[in-house]
């Protein structure tokens, strides 16, 4: 599944790169990009169990990290 997300509470393009790298380190994520400036998130993912694991992963990764989908 291939969706688009906005994301919020990133501080930083290196703390986005950081987010990236450990979302496509999930298994079941075939492919992951978040983009700081425009504050999107385009991720493909195999089912819905690994997508609670994506949420969970930026649920920890910074306070206040949130996401809504956009497409």
């Amino acid at each position: 599944m291939k969706k688009i997300f906005k994301f919020d509470g990133v501080d930083c393009a290196s703390c986005c790169d950081k987010l990236e790298r450990k979302l496509s380190k999930i298994k079941g994520v075939n492919d992951v990009t978040l983009n700081f400036m425009t504050q999107k998130m385009i991720i493909d993912y195999e089912n819905e169990n690994t997508f609670e694991e994506v949420k969970d992963t930026l649920a920890h990764f910074e306070e206040g990290v949130s996401i809504c989908r956009i497409g």
